[in-house]
């Protein structure tokens, strides 16, 4: 047992570093005359744990405690920072590590990094290992008076050897036993669990050849309900001869994940050279790969060799839950008539799934907003069959179980959670990750525009029919904000943020906001605003973003559309710009052929003039008209 302490300024410091470049040096040379196989396998993380995967004071999966260990956010590490593992006060308590496997190795390193209090004795900490699943914990990894710095308030790093008893385990366990502090304040705190092997393979020429399997990446997310969700498996080979076979055992912490297949990847597609054969258990299943016809897989990187399915359930009540899938036990043969052993070991072992809360997201775009509840108005109503998914988010009522339906019941629970941002629980609605955004669409910008007597209207000026708007809105602009009155429809409804208002207006009659301006706040304080999240859902359920647009201070008209236009094959003209009072039609002599309201500066024209008949072929001006000054755009009238 060793223990690790960062080095003090001054000359010992000095003293210590030559020395260690020496030692560094003289390992090199040795590494390079071993062919630099040690290193690969020293190099194999079995076990890696920074705590910061999960929301303190949550434990990761497969970490079981007494209940007096947590994660905490303070007192951050000097390593991977964030979250740390702390035990606080007199109590002995013991926590226990997720499972890992050392099948393969005859040698591993436990580090990890610890701090304590000076009312929390050094010799207050012992690490154990179990083999037999966490029912007992016979062998010592570090001894009371080495699992915890002599220095206080400060962090280390500690490291032990596995005790031999572990080695060869495929099912290894950590014990760190906490003898409590003498006051309430004591704590001990834990961080960067790691465990490396130190040697892999068990006998043949091809023991230590530096071969790895592993999982490419470190953790993945994934929404509850998908299907054949795939996690895949690498293999690096080292070796010059190619491999004939190999077999490995994958194992989860979590039913949430049901396991569907295993996919081969590009080395093993043709069917006819490599058969992949699966034996499923407990939340586990054993994954063995061969050549019947004695075809070889030839050394270099194959990512990915496999792709592991799985079909991921429901989460009830729950916002999130994290599922860690370890792989163990490789062994792979060389292609040799002796079925030489490749000394295959475990590169990155655990792969940490995060499983997000589809409750809401009947659309399954990692946001529960107004186009879920769209969707669940067209359910309610029969309008549409949902999935078997779909029906899942919907199903709200009664809160948080459902009862295999949706209805007016699981509508008010999905509004009432959209207007807070959050569920009836207190879980937060699900935030859409980077790159989950919605398109901005020509046409769809919002307008802060100020009216006399020193009040303001947020105006959304949008190019098609819509069915339904969401948008946040901060900033002291908003303050003695309220919804204004859409003409014909029922007016949004708001709902307090911090520091702001969120306003959700949807169709639940199935009508739509025909192409227009829509006033959607109105305000005695129209001060600084700014634009959180906005979004426009179309006829065919298409999502819009919105911008916020500044309003100019002289009048202004955009491109009518359509242009040309034929009002004989009743077209519609499309007129939009900054207009208080109004925009006009003259015709090539300047005489004004018609005139139409502005609201929110903009406007529509049939193609007729003040007597309602259609007007004739030719060029004519649209105006703009008010206290901003005129804007006009050329319009050409078709047959």
């Amino acid at each position: 047992m060793t223990r690790r302490y960062r080095p003090r300024p001054g000359a010992e410091t000095a003293r210590r570093g030559c020395l260690l470049g020496a030692l560094r040096l003289g390992l090199a040379a040795l590494l390079l005359a071993l062919g630099g196989a040690a290193l690969a396998n020293a190099q194999a993380v079995v076990l890696q744990q920074t705590f910061d995967g999960v929301t303190a004071p949550v434990l990761p999966p497969g970490w079981v405690d007494g209940a007096g260990w947590l994660t905490s956010t303070t007192s951050a590490s000097t390593g991977s920072g964030l979250n740390n593992l702390v035990n606080t006060g007199t109590g002995a308590d013991n926590v226990v590590s997720e499972p890992f496997s050392l099948a393969s190795v005859s040698g591993a390193t436990l580090t990890y990094l610890a701090r304590r209090t000076s009312s929390y004795a050094a010799e207050a900490l012992v690490v154990t290992a179990s083999i037999d699943g966490g029912a007992t914990f016979p062998h010592v990894v570090a001894a009371s008076g080495s699992a915890l710095p002599m220095a206080t308030s400060t962090w280390e790093t500690v490291s032990a050897t596995m005790p031999a008893g572990a080695l060869g385990q495929a099912d290894v366990r950590l014990r760190f036993e906490a003898a409590g502090g003498t006051s309430s304040s004591a704590s001990i705190r834990i961080d960067d669990v790691t465990v490396t092997s130190g040697s892999g393979g068990s006998g043949g020429s091809g023991g230590g050849s530096g071969s790895t399997l592993g999982f490419p990446a470190a953790a993945s997310s994934v929404a509850s309900g998908t299907t054949d969700f795939e996690v895949p498996v690498a293999l690096v080979h080292a070796g010059a001869t190619g491999l004939q076979g190999l077999q490995f055992a994958v194992s989860w912490t979590d039913d949430v994940l049901t396991f569907d297949s295993v996919q081969p990847g590009a080395a093993l597609a043709n069917l006819a050279d490599w058969s992949v054969s699966v034996a499923a258990g407990v939340r586990s299943v054993t994954v063995l790969v061969i050549s019947p016809n004695g075809a070889s897989l030839p050394g270099g990187t194959h990512d990915p060799l496999l792709r592991l399915r799985f079909d991921v359930g429901s989460l009830g009540a729950a916002a999130s839950r994290e599922v860690m899938i370890t792989v163990s036990g490789p062994v792979a043969s060389l292609a040799t008539a002796t079925g030489t052993d490749a000394g295959l070991v475990l590169a990155q072992a655990g792969h940490s799934v995060t499983v997000r809360s589809a409750r809401g997201d009947a659309d399954a775009d990692f946001a529960v907003d107004v186009a879920d509840l769209l969707v669940g108005i067209d359910v309610a109503l029969g309008r549409v069959t949902a999935s078997a998914t779909a029906l899942s988010s919907l199903d709200q009522y009664p809160f948080p179980v459902g009862d295999g339906s949706v209805d007016v019941r699981d509508l008010t629970v999905l509004v009432q959670a959209i207007l807070a941002g959050q569920w009836p629980d207190g879980a937060p609605l699900p935030v859409p990750p980077a790159g989950k955004g919605w398109a901005a669409a020509g046409g769809l910008r919002m307008a802060l525009e100020a009216e006399a007597g020193g009040t303001g209207r947020l105006v959304l000026h949008h190019d098609r029919p819509l069915r339904g708007v969401q948008l946040d809105v901060f900033g002291p602009g908003v303050a003695g904000a309220r919804a204004a009155e859409v003409a014909g429809k029922v007016s949004p409804r708001v709902g307090p943020l911090a520091d702001g208002l969120r306003l959700l207006w949807a169709a639940f009659d199935g009508s739509l906001l025909e192409p227009g301006a829509t006033v959607l706040l109105e305000t005695t304080a129209p001060g600084e605003v700014r634009l959180g999240r906005a979004i426009a859902v179309g006829v065919d359920g298409a999502r819009y973003g919105v911008t916020l647009a500044e309003v100019p201070s002289a009048a202004r008209l955009e491109a009518p559309y359509p242009n040309p236009f034929r009002p004989a094959a009743g077209e519609v003209l499309r007129l939009a710009g900054v207009a208080t009072e109004g925009i006009e039609i003259l015709d090539a002599l300047g005489r004004r052929v018609a005139r139409m309201p502005a609201s929110g500066g903009d406007a529509t024209w049939d193609g007729t003039d003040a007597a309602g008949r259609t007007v004739g072929p030719g060029l004519y001006l649209a105006r703009v008209v008010g206290a901003r000054g005129t804007d006009a755009r050329t319009v050409v009238v078709t047959r």
